[in-house]
């Protein structure tokens, strides 16, 4: 019994000095204090005042009738007539806020508040993860803390921020962490052609489900960033296989967008 817990105190000395370890719990405290203050209050209202928790509320009272699939007509919109709100405007900021009501038991407003700490947690995770697999291939030295620097600088940017916290754009914040994802599924790609692409196809469709606006300029960055770095044709292929595998992923969300526009 002693040898065990010996053992078990070994690994876990030998695992807090990794480094990695060491600058995913550094990001993560990072994170921590800036939204610390925020912890306490049901939700905070900024440029989209409290619709974000009013679009969720209403996407779990479909989602009890019908199931938790795309409901592109909201019932309670204008004055009780309805409205087309996400056959236009992207769910998936709001798919998160309601998957949380329902699996962790958060009241509407927590679940829109874990929503928006989670884009924002994901898109530094997601970059550590982008900056680790490009610097291992080039052999960087002291990767894990170039890594948490990237993480910090591109979760903490002043427009993600206000994303988050001034706009209160929670479609728009769930666009910064796919969008890396994006890039780090290609990058993925160049050595795991099955595991890249699938992540490309996820994180794309993702992307497409966020925001209209990034997602264009976004596939047309990653379509320019494989262009300018490939050095065989199998990778551009796989990124783009994945790339139209997303999209068609997404094709419930922007095909019906694009026929009812006019």
């Amino acid at each position: 019994m002693l040898s065990h817990q010996t053992f078990a105190k070994s690994q876990l000395a030998a695992l807090l000095r990794n480094p990695i370890t060491l600058s995913l719990l550094a990001y993560t405290a990072i994170v921590f204090i800036l939204i610390v203050a925020t912890l306490g209050l049901y939700t905070w209202s900024g440029h989209d005042q409290l619709f974000p928790v009013i679009r969720i509320y209403e996407l779990c009272k479909l989602w009890r009738v019908n199931g938790p699939f795309h409901a592109p007509w909201q019932a309670d919109w204008a004055f009780g007539y309805g409205y087309p709100f996400y056959t236009f405007y992207a769910p998936l900021g709001y798919y998160a806020g309601a998957l949380s009501h329902f699996i962790l038991g958060l009241d509407y407003g927590p679940a829109t508040k874990f929503s928006f700490y989670a884009s924002l947690y994901l898109s530094g995770l997601l970059m550590y993860a982008l900056v680790y697999v490009i610097g291992q291939r080039e052999q960087w030295p002291r990767l894990a803390w170039w890594a948490l620097g990237a993480a910090t600088v591109f979760a903490l940017t002043r427009y993600h921020l206000t994303d988050v916290f001034v706009r209160n754009a929670l479609a728009e914040c769930w666009a910064w962490p796919t969008l890396v994802g994006v890039f780090l599924g290609a990058e993925i790609a160049r050595r795991q052609a099955w595991l890249g692409g699938l992540l490309v196809a996820l994180m794309q469709c993702g992307l497409m489900l966020s925001h209209n606006v990034i997602a264009l300029y976004g596939t047309i960055a990653i379509g320019c960033y494989v262009v300018l770095t490939t050095s065989n044709l199998r990778w551009p292929v796989t990124v783009m296989a994945g790339g139209a595998l997303g999209a068609a992923m997404a094709a419930f969300f922007w095909l019906p967008a694009l026929v009812l526009v006019k």
